[in-house]
């Protein structure tokens, strides 16, 4: 029999990061997610316009920050982008370790110690972590049921934010790394509004999350933004994956003791497995 289990989309990290900010959580919090542009009071950039030449009005929010006399520019839609992200084990970053190839044998990445746990203020002995090790077959699925989920909540949903065709089924779902490289906190910038862009990026003291993100482009939460008392535990999208046995798998915190990274041959992708006995190649 299939195992039942709910995954949470919940509203864009962005404003989930916010609320953890507002807590004095720096690690898992980020006050300044999905920002697109920053630039000095009097910038004439401030006007934001869409792409139709459309001033964006309520679409925009702007963080002033008096120390520096700036403006941070974000946009609403993004900010309500149903979304999920994941703590990553970059395969390009263990083929480093290793003069640029996967080893062949298993290669043991560290994880979970004591400083993780007390940073992201987990419990060794209550916390349990979600493994998925085949994030192909999780995509695949993902893009099976969200649709589904979709139409069984189009209360809660909204594409009016965005510029396409009324009535198409069509559901975007995109995954990729977060870049904590594109900008530096110090920077003055401006980058051309794309839908959604910014939800992967991050400034890089946050590097170490190695986040991977899955995103509903085009598609809102229906609520309107009030970043003072916007509760995104109430604005979550319910997505059903009755195959994520088959791929994932859960483990204590206590239980675990490290990942491995390993390809059979040189032809074969990368394998990964939990808590697998570490042997020298022969």
């Amino acid at each position: 029999m299939a195992a039942h289990f709910q995954l949470f989309f919940s509203v864009c990290p962005c404003q989930a990061m916010f609320d953890y900010s507002k807590t004095g959580d720096k690690v898992t919090g980020d006050q300044l997610e999905c920002v697109f542009a920053r630039l000095k009071n009097g910038d004439s950039r401030m006007n934001v316009k869409d792409s139709h030449g459309i001033p964006m009005g309520n679409h925009l929010e702007t963080l002033y920050d008096p120390r520096t006399d700036t403006y941070y520019l974000r946009f609403i839609p993004t900010l309500l982008t149903p979304t999920m992200c994941f703590y990553s084990f970059d395969a390009a970053k263990v083929a480093a370790m290793n003069d640029g190839k996967m080893p062949i044998f298993p290669h043991v990445v560290s994880f979970l110690p004591d400083r993780y746990l007390d940073e992201m203020c987990y419990e060794k002995d209550t916390a349990s972590f979600l493994f998925i090790n085949s994030p192909e077959k999780f995509f695949e699925e993902l893009k099976e049921q969200v649709p589904i989920a979709i139409k069984q909540n189009e209360n809660i949903l909204t594409t009016d934010r965005y510029y396409h065709t009324k009535g198409n089924d069509d559901c975007e779902l995109f995954a990729d790394k977060v870049d904590y490289t594109r900008h530096l906190p110090t920077d003055i910038y401006y980058d051309e509004p794309r839908p959604s862009a910014e939800l992967f990026w991050k400034y890089p003291q946050y590097h170490f999350q190695s986040e991977v993100r899955v995103a509903i482009l085009n598609t809102n939460f229906v609520w309107d933004y009030d970043p003072q008392h916007f509760k995104y535990e109430q604005h979550r999208l319910d997505v059903y994956l009755p195959h994520l046995h088959e791929y994932a798998t859960i483990r204590a915190a206590k239980d675990l003791q490290n990942i491995c990274f390993f390809c059979r041959s040189e032809d074969e992708p990368v394998m990964c497995a939990v808590n697998l006995p570490y042997q020298e190649e022969k």
